[in-house]
């Protein structure tokens, strides 16, 4: 009896026992079924990140894509308002040199006038003396009254004749001062004119440069933008086990930022180099107009030339009037 209580009290403690275990065991096996769960709801929200990650590198590649080929346009337009601008400073030069060409000539025809209407008066001065000792000496010699009175006529009629000669001498050399003056007006106007739009050029030309220095840097930094997407495709796969989901954000969030920044340089390039060549298409105008203003002044030359004729034929007049008596 002894044993078989002994034995029975082995068997319940056994039981008791497997009890135990059976009880930790299921204990342990909820806890296992939690943490799986856990873990799998984890897993689940990490995959998602992955997913929403990968559509974002997508989306960045697509803007960097885009990016690359606005870089690529903006550099080609560069290029041919660079070309340009070379072709407009040669033609710029040559309009220039002309248009100083056309001064000089301008200024030596003006001091050669100015000469000649000194040694035209001298002359005339000469001349008239000359005529007045003449006709003196025609009356001295003179013998009779008669030839006398018709001396007196002919020097009263040949005065007159000099006289109106020189109204109309006076008369044109008045009008003529006048055209000089307002012929060097324009002209110094026309050269202070083109000094400024020297300097405006050069300007222009400095604005072009530090425009290919700001796209040369622009070109640095796609390429490092370039090399950061690479790296970001790469830490991107193992961002789960390596990089916290909020540090993975921030990363795009940079990249996503300088890609805008990139962008919105490359925009203001580009409008820098459309005011330039707007500017540039301006100051090719007005040398334009200032080569027709400079043109505008060959009929006044031409006038002057007539004048000087019309000074010859006073003169041949005089002459033949002198010779008549």
């Amino acid at each position: 009896m002894r044993q078989r209580d002994d034995m029975l009290m082995n068997l319940e403690e056994e039981k008791s026992k497997i009890l135990d275990e059976v009880c930790a065991l299921q204990t342990r096996l909820e806890s296992q079924t939690r943490i799986s769960g856990s873990l799998q709801y984890k897993l689940q929200m990490c995959n998602q990140a992955l997913a929403h990650e990968e559509s974002r590198r997508k989306l960045l590649e697509v803007q960097v894509s885009e990016s690359k080929a606005c870089y690529e346009n903006v550099f080609v337009e560069c290029q041919e308002a660079k070309s340009k601008i070379e072709s407009l400073s040669v033609r710029r030069d040559d309009e220039i040199a002309h248009l100083r060409n056309l001064l000089g000539t301008k200024e030596t025809l003006f001091k050669e006038a100015e000469y000649r209407r000194e040694y035209l008066e001298q002359e005339n001065q000469e001349l008239r003396k000359s005529l007045k000792e003449f006709q003196e000496a025609q009356i001295k010699e003179a013998g009779s009254v008669s030839s006398l009175a018709k001396l007196r006529n002919k020097l009263k009629g040949l005065e007159q004749v000099h006289k109106d000669c020189l109204a109309k001498y006076n008369a044109q050399e008045t009008e003529w001062s006048s055209q000089m003056k307002n012929i060097i007006a324009d002209l110094n106007q026309c050269r202070s004119e083109l000094e400024c739009k020297d300097r405006q050029i050069q300007e222009l030309q400095i604005d072009l440069e530090n425009c290919h220095s700001s796209i040369l840097q622009l070109k640095l930094q796609n390429e490092e933008m370039h090399v950061m997407l690479t790296v970001y495709k790469c830490g991107l796969s193992d961002a789960h086990s390596t990089k916290p989901v909020v540090e993975v954000e921030l990363l795009n969030k940079e990249v996503q930022e300088k890609i805008v920044l990139l962008t919105e340089q490359l925009d203001q390039k580009n409008i820098a180099l459309v005011k330039a060549h707007d500017m540039i298409e301006h100051e090719r105008e007005i040398a334009v107009s200032l080569m027709r203003k400079v043109e505008l002044l060959d009929p006044f030359e031409h006038k002057y030339l007539m004048t000087l004729k019309e000074l010859e034929n006073y003169k041949k007049m005089l002459e033949e009037s002198s010779v008549q008596q």
